[in-house]
C-alpha cells in the first residue's frame, strides 16, 4: 500500500489526557472569540465553526447559490491546531493559522502569508462521510504491479544474463516496459475524490524519490544511496514497499475533553521487505533491512521540509489534519454532545463534492546505478493509508 489512515487505534495510542493550562486558556480564548468575519486577515488562530459553516452550505444551496469561495476555502485556513466542543452554543469547531489566499496554475488554493494550501471544504465532506457512523473509518491508496507483468519481468531477468556497465541501460529501459501499466488502487473514499487525488499523486512522487527518479528535501535520500554492499551483494529480485500513513506524536485533551490540540508530524513513512514469488505475487515478511527502513525514517523527518517546498505534500498533511478531525468527531460523538445532526455533511448529505480525475493506472518509472567495485542495482517503482482504526 502507498497512502493508509484509519481511526480506532490510532484514537486509542494518540489520545493523551493533560491538566493543560494552556490548552485550558486557548479554549477559553476561543469561546470568547470576536466573529471577526473578514475571512482575507491574515490570524494565528482563525475559528471555524462546522456546524455553522454546514448551516451557511444550506442557506447557499437553498437561495440557488453556488458555495462561495471563502467556505470552499475553509475561510483560509492552511492547517489545523486545534479542535474545540462549545456544547452550549452548539458549535464543534477548529483552529489554526489563516488569512487571504489565491489560485496558482494547478487550481489549487493557497494562503498568501502561510505558502500553504488552505485546507477544502470538499475534503472536509469526503472525509466526515469515511468516518462517520456507517462510513468505512479508512481511507488509502495502492499502486501495484500486475502479477503477470512481474512474472515477465523475472522472465526478462533469467534470460538477460549478467548485468554491466554497457547493458544495465538497456535492460532498465526494458524491465520498465514490460512492467508497464501498475494498477492503482483508491479504497475507503470515492475514486474521483479530490482526497483520492492527492493521496494517489503524493504517493507515486514518493516512489520517485525512492528511486532517485527526482529530488526530495534536504536530507531525504533514495534507496541508491542508502544500500550498504553487503546489501547489494545478498540482493535479489525483491518487493520494497514504502506507504504513508498517520503521524501524530499525540493528541493532547483538556481535562474537560471539550479542547484538543494536534501535536507532531502529521505524516510518516513505514517500510517493508517482500518476496516476489514465481508467479509474480509478494509475500510480506513484516520486515525491513537497514537500507529500506532507514529511507523511510528519512523520508518522514525530512517530510516537514518537502511539505514547506511542494504543495502536493501540505495538501497531503492537510487531508490528514480533516481526518483526524473527522475521526475525533465520531469516535467521541462530538456531533451527539453539541446536538449537531449533520444533513449537507452527513453519509446522506446533500452536498456533493466535486468530481476529480484520478487515474486507475500508472506508468512504472524505473532506474539504475553502478557502484565502485562493479555492483549493479536496478529499481522499478509504480500508495497512501489513512487507517485511523489501527
Amino acid at each position: 500500500t502507498g497512502v493508509f489512515m484509519g481511526a480506532p487505534a490510532v484514537m486509542a495510542a494518540l489520545m493523551l489526557a493533560v491538566d493543560d493550562s494552556r490548552l485550558i486558556s486557548a479554549f477559553e480564548m476561543a469561546k470568547s472569540a470576536n466573529f471577526n468575519h473578514d475571512v482575507h486577515a491574515t490570524s494565528n488562530l482563525r475559528l471555524v465553526s462546522l456546524p455553522r459553516l454546514e448551516q451557511h452550505v444550506l442557506d447557499l444551496t437553498a437561495a440557488g447559490l453556488p458555495v462561495s469561495d471563502d467556505a470552499a476555502c475553509l475561510a483560509g485556513l492552511t492547517e489545523v491546531r486545534y479542535l474545540f466542543v462549545f456544547a452550549e452554543t452548539g458549535d464543534v469547531v477548529i483552529g489554526g493559522p489563516a488569512g487571504d489566499w489565491t489560485v496558482d496554475d494547478t487550481g489549487r488554493s493557497v494562503g498568501i502569508a502561510q505558502h500553504r494550501p488552505t485546507l477544502k471544504l470538499d475534503d472536509l465532506v469526503t472525509l466526515s462521510r469515511t468516518f462517520s457512523s456507517g462510513g468505512t473509518g479508512f481511507f488509502m491508496c495502492s499502486i501495484d504491479p500486475k502479477p503477470e507483468q512481474v512474472k515477465a519481468v523475472q522472465d526478462l531477468v533469467g534470460r538477460s544474463g549478467a548485468l554491466s556497465t554497457q547493458n544495465v541501460g538497456a535492460f532498465t529501459k526494458k524491465a520498465e516496459e514490460t512492467l508497464g501499466l501498475q494498477n492503482v488502487f483508491v479504497q475507503g473514499i470515492p475514486a474521483d475524490s479530490r482526497v483520492a487525488s492527492v493521496i494517489v499523486d503524493a504517493d507515486y512522487q514518493m516512489k520517485l524519490i525512492g528511486i532517485g527518479k527526482r529530488d526530495g528535501a534536504d536530507g531525504m535520500k533514495s534507496y541508491f544511496d542508502l544500500i550498504s554492499r553487503s546489501e547489494r551483494r545478498g540482493a535479489s529480485m525483491d518487493a520494497l514497499r514504502w506507504w504513508m500513513t498517520v503521524g501524530y506524536e499525540a493528541i493532547y485533551v483538556a481535562p474537560n475533553q471539550q479542547a484538543f490540540e494536534f501535536s507532531g508530524r502529521s505524516i510518516r513513512c513505514l517500510s517493508e521487505n517482500q518476496v516476489v514469488q514465481k508467479d509474480g505475487t509478494h509475500q510480506g515478511t513484516g520486515k525491513s533491512e537497514k537500507a529500506n527502513s532507514e529511507f523511510a525514517r528519512l523520508f518522514t523527518e525530512n517530510l516537514p521540509k518537502l511539505a514547506d517546498q511542494e504543495m502536493l505534500f501540505a495538501d497531503l498533511q492537510n487531508i490528514f489534519d480533516l481526518a483526524l478531525v473527522s475521526a475525533l468527531v465520531q469516535s467521541h460523538g462530538i456531533g451527539h454532545q453539541v446536538g449537531w445532526h449533520s444533513e449537507a455533511f452527513g453519509i446522506d448529505g446533500s452536498y456533493k463534492p466535486a468530481d476529480v480525475p484520478v487515474p486507475d493506472e500508472l506508468m512504472t518509472a524505473a532506474s539504475f546505478r553502478t557502484y565502485r567495485g562493479g555492483d549493479i542495482v536496478v529499481q522499478v517503482a509504480g500508495g497512501v493509508r489513512g487507517d485511523l482504526k489501527s
